[in-house]
């Protein structure tokens, strides 16, 4: 089981149109306005999603961009079901305690993926790039305060 990747990693580059997540999601064309300045997807428009295989070990891990209001739009709404039935889990935004005191927050979702491990180095490194896609200052706990 892979808990921790030992390897020399690089820096996570910012997602943008055209490459990674942003290229696919049918909302990111609509709400890219919202991105931070470094083109980081602010944490409190992003829900975590990812996969897990026979031995419950972590894989397929997407920081998805989601501003909650882009579903007020059915037909949105119905593109973005589709675009996220890939995977089986996920925590963020769409859970009610996303980022409030005691709730759900990027940190404590990379902990979790992180205990359970993951299949390989590559899906590791693979997550720590998309939780680099999460616009630092807004997690709690990692703002210097």
């Amino acid at each position: 089981m892979v808990g921790f990747c030992s390897k020399s990693l690089p820096r996570p580059s910012p997602p943008g149109p055209g490459s990674g997540p942003g290229s696919q999601n049918p909302v990111f064309p609509r709400f890219k306005h919202l991105l931070s300045d470094h083109g980081r997807y602010p944490a409190k428009h992003v829900d975590i999603f990812w996969n897990r295989d026979d031995d419950m070990r972590v894989k397929d891990v997407e920081a998805v961009f989601i501003p909650r209001a882009a579903l007020r739009d059915k037909e949105l709404q119905a593109e973005y079901a589709h675009f996220s039935k890939r995977w089986a889990s996920d925590l963020g935004n769409s859970t009610a305690t996303w980022l409030e005191e005691d709730g759900y927050t990027p940190e404590g979702i990379f902990g979790h993926l992180l205990r359970h491990g993951f299949v390989s180095d590559k899906e590791a490194l693979r997550a720590l790039q998309e939780f680099g896609s999460v616009a630092v200052q807004l997690w709690r706990g990692f703002d210097g305060a």
